[in-house]
C-alpha cells in the first residue's frame, strides 16, 4: 500500500486556509503517484494546537464535511486529528476519512504539561482502524511516550500511526521512541509531525516512517513537504511467521 506522509506547517486557527492546503497537497500527491491510497497528517492539522473553545466542531460540522469532500474528490483516504465536540465534551479526535466512511479514535494521553486537559477530555477506548487489507492502530502525539497503550496483542494491528504536534525542544526523542515501538510490536510505525511555529511553540518536523524491524524507511527535516512510502503486508506477515516473538509476549489488562 502506498502512503503519503504529509508534514504540514499548519496555519494558526485558520481552518479554511489549512483545508485548502490539504486539498492542494492531496491533488498534487495523486498527480505525482496515482497509486497513493492514504494520506497521513499531523495532530490538529486544521487549526494548530489551540485550546480556543470556539474551534471544536461536531462531527456533522464544516471541517469534517469538507474533509469528506476532499477525500472523495482526490480519491485518497486521510488520517489526522482535529478538535471535536461530541455531546458537549471536547476531544482531540484522530479520524480515518475514506469518503463517507469515517473511523475515529479519541486521544487517551492528554498533554497536561501543555494545558491540554483544561479543555479536552481523554479518550478511554483503544481502537483499530480497518483500511484496505491493513489493520491500523491510531495514536496521537503524547501517546508515543506510553508503550503499553500501543502494545500489540496477538498481532491485532499491522501499522501504528501517530499524528503529532511535537515541539522542537524535544525532537531528539522522536526517532528512538518510534523505532522502539516498531521493534517491540513487529509492526510498521509512522509518526507525522507538524513543522513551523505557533504563538508559543516552535515545531520539530522530523516525521519518520519505520518498518517492522525498526529500520528507517523515510525521515524528514523541518520543511513542509510530503513523502510517499510503500508498505507490504505480505513482507510483514512473512517476518512475523519466521520470527515468532509475539507468541511469548506478556498478558496484561489496562486500567484507567
Amino acid at each position: 500500500m502506498k502512503i503519503a506522509i504529509c508534514q504540514l506547517n499548519t496555519v494558526w486557527e485558520c481552518k479554511n486556509e489549512n483545508l485548502d492546503k490539504i486539498e492542494r497537497m492531496l491533488f498534487d500527491i495523486k498527480q505525482f503517484d496515482s497509486d497513493v491510497e492514504l494520506g497521513i497528517f499531523p495532530e490538529f492539522f486544521t487549526t494548530g494546537f489551540s485550546f480556543n473553545p470556539e474551534l471544536p466542531e461536531q462531527m456533522s460540522g464544516f471541517s469534517v464535511s469538507r474533509l469528506v469532500e476532499i477525500s472523495k474528490a482526490t480519491g485518497v483516504a486521510l488520517i489526522g486529528s482535529i478538535p471535536i465536540m461530541d455531546k458537549g465534551v471536547y476531544y482531540n479526535r484522530q479520524m480515518l476519512i475514506d469518503g463517507f466512511d469515517i473511523q475515529y479514535y479519541d486521544k487517551r494521553h492528554i498533554f497536561r504539561y501543555g494545558g491540554e486537559d483544561r479543555l479536552f477530555m481523554q479518550g478511554e477506548k483503544r481502537v483499530i482502524f480497518k483500511f484496505k487489507e491493513f489493520k491500523i492502530l491510531p495514536q496521537v502525539c503524547y501517546d508515543l511516550r506510553f508503550p503499553v497503550w500501543s502494545r500489540v496483542v496477538n498481532n491485532d494491528y499491522d501499522l501504528v500511526i501517530w499524528s503529532a504536534n511535537w515541539p522542537l525542544s524535544r525532537e531528539s526523542v522522536i526517532e528512538p521512541l518510534v523505532r522502539a515501538r516498531a521493534i517491540e510490536n513487529l509492526a510498521y510505525a509512522i509518526f507525522v509531525n507538524r513543522t513551523g511555529s505557533e504563538p508559543q511553540i516552535n515545531y520539530a518536523g522530523k516525521s519518520i516512517g519505520v518498518d517492522f524491524k525498526g529500520e528507517i524507511i523515510t525521515k524528514f527535516g523541518e520543511k513542509e513537504e510530503y513523502k510517499i512510502i510503500d508498505i507490504s503486508l505480505e513482507r510483514l506477515n512473512d517476518f512475523r511467521e519466521k520470527f515468532r516473538v509475539w507468541e511469548d509476549s506478556d498478558k496484561f489488562n489496562l486500567q484507567k
